[in-house]
């Protein structure tokens, strides 16, 4: 299969590491993928829709208990990792990872409606 310009280019930004990693939802699973993007030497722009989570993330408090104290001012410095509740900077991401809640119904069906909604989200900005 051969190559398109735009493919090719995203193919070496990941190789480079200068590829954008999107994670949406800075819980117990997107956080800790964050974070093991930037370990990984990627840059990471993390969103969330708490601002207050956002702002104790940039600030580089502990926002989830089975996380080393020191891996968010870590990543931070490293200068790899943002975070905004900011969704049209989705259009920044070469990647986007969905890290949403799937709570399941009375009827113990999956709760879709977060995936959805980020889904859309960021259909709306994506390139």
């Amino acid at each position: 299969m051969t190559e398109t310009p735009h493919r090719a280019d995203l193919m070496e930004r990941i190789r480079s590491r200068r590829a954008v990693v999107g994670v949406i939802g800075l819980g117990y699973v997107g956080l800790p993928l964050a974070l093991a993007a930037v370990e990984a030497g990627f840059p990471v722009l993390g969103f969330d829709i708490n601002p207050a989570r956002v702002e104790a993330i940039l600030a580089g408090r502990r926002v989830i208990n089975y996380l080393p104290p020191e891996a968010l001012p870590g990543a931070l410095a490293t200068g790899r990792l943002d975070a905004t509740t900011d969704f049209a900077r989705l259009a920044e991401a070469d990647a986007v990872i969905l890290c949403v809640p799937t709570p399941v119904t009375r009827n113990r069906d999956p709760d879709l409606s977060f995936v959805t909604a980020s889904a859309a989200s960021a259909a709306a900005v994506l390139r």
